[in-house]
């Protein structure tokens, strides 16, 4: 019988094994006592991602998994996919996911990406050509709205872009020229005199784009004053001055700032290497990760953030390690563990149990919330009392098995290392 049990070696500490769970994740095969350090560092869980708590590590863990094929986007077709799965309601298929509906949301991004890259994109035309069908007799008949204008043209954002882009170099021009004069005039030793003088002396003009969209100097600059202050990309404000143009011609400017402010600058501090170009996605991100979605779905926004984000380090993460090193700090481990026999150290389903010199019991597993000094959770057997126990600082970069190696060996001799770990001493004189 035992000839037909298939043997491999786990892919953490090489350590021939009987092969019994076939359902690991992700496609890894792993001892039970690599099994749950090797998969809490793939899917490890911070305390906060961009300052939003975590207050479901399941559910973000969860989260991680679901997100794990989603690299940080580089333009914005890559940022539509990640929306379209997080809103889906089906599974992810990249071939098929984009023609298909999956929610209103779906259909209401792939509309935004058509409305703004059709005469660019092959793709985005699709969806602009199934968004809006074309009624020969309807068309003559129906009078259009102030929307049609734009989003039934397929040249509408193309020309709009272009004509805001000649309007706002002027200004932008302007601008350089003021800034390089400020900066000659502060080196001559004039800075006092700069706080007195008012840069923004243009002259007051009206422009009237597409016979439509009034645009005045002063919101011009307003807007220029906004981006400049929060680093917005100029392609962002190009495509912010597209959609009150299209979708809110009649709006407050000031309440348009107020609201993209919001969002746009929370996004743009998300580091990633592209911001999104169209504000529409920037505020579905920020909705998501404010958990207005619920909290599923802000969960799959965070933990994608957050797998870009988080910096890996190899003594400790898996997915980055040094094979060689890795796989000996792990043996090393297994060998302390049976070397103390298994009248005193098991290995159950995620977790280790040490019984000390004391005789009491203890379990050690991985934390939920890591630090660089405890990456594990250790407590007492059978109530469970945490006892907190850190690695040293010098001993912060040593492979993960080698510090478990050390609390292991720090609990089998609970007796005499309590001098040491004074969080040990309480446990042993209230047994």
């Amino acid at each position: 019988m035992s000839e037909n049990v298939l043997r491999r070696n786990c892919e953490s500490c090489h350590e021939e094994m009987a092969v019994l769970d076939l359902c690991q994740e992700p496609d890894l095969v792993l001892c039970e006592l690599c099994k749950p350090w090797v998969l809490d560092s793939i899917y490890q869980v911070p305390h906060s991602v961009i300052g939003i708590p975590i207050e479901d590590p399941t559910m973000f863990r969860l989260g991680l998994k679901l997100m794990e094929d989603f690299d940080e986007p580089q333009h914005e077709h890559d940022w539509l996919t990640l929306l379209c799965h997080v809103f889906s309601k089906k599974t992810y298929d990249e071939d098929i996911y984009v023609p298909r509906s999956g929610s209103k949301m779906v259909d209401d991004l792939r509309q935004d990406y058509a409305n703004r890259w059709k005469i660019y994109d092959d793709e985005a035309l699709d969806m602009f050509n199934q968004a809006n069908p074309i009624n020969v007799a309807d068309s003559v008949a129906a009078k259009p709205t102030d929307s049609d204008l734009w989003s039934n043209d397929i040249s509408s954002h193309s020309e709009f872009i272009a004509e805001i882009k000649n309007i706002l170099t002027t200004y932008l021009d302007k601008r350089k020229e003021n800034q390089k004069e400020q900066q000659e005039l502060d080196a001559r030793g004039w800075g006092d005199y700069l706080k007195h003088i008012s840069w923004i002396d243009d002259e007051p003009i009206i422009y009237k784009i597409n016979h439509e969209f009034e645009l005045t100097t002063k919101q011009i600059n307003q807007v220029l004053d906004w981006a400049e202050q929060h680093e917005i990309s100029y392609d962002f404000v190009l495509q912010l001055f597209f959609d009150w143009a299209t979708l809110h011609p009649n709006r407050d400017l000031d309440g348009l700032l107020y609201e993209t402010n919001l969002y746009a600058p929370k996004i743009r501090l998300l580091a990633c290497g592209v911001m999104p170009k169209s504000p529409e996605f920037c505020r579905q991100i920020y909705c998501l990760a404010k958990g207005y979605h619920g909290k599923n779905l802000q969960c799959l926004m965070l933990a994608a953030i957050h797998r870009w984000r988080r910096n890996l380090s190899p003594s400790h993460h898996f997915l980055v390690r040094d094979d060689q090193i890795w796989a000996r700090s792990f043996q090393l481990l297994k060998s302390i563990i049976d070397s103390l026999g298994k009248r005193r150290a098991v290995i159950d389903i995620g977790v280790i149990k040490i019984k000390g010199d004391s005789g009491k019991w203890y379990s050690i597993q991985p934390a939920t919330f890591k630090t660089f000094s405890q990456y594990w959770q250790v407590a007492t057997l059978p109530e469970g009392k945490l006892i907190c126990i850190d690695i040293q600082q010098q001993h912060e970069k040593m492979p993960i098995g080698d510090q478990l190696a050390s609390v292991v060996l720090a609990l089998a001799n609970d007796r005499l290392m309590d001098r040491e770990i004074h969080t040990l001493s309480p446990e042993l004189i209230d047994d």
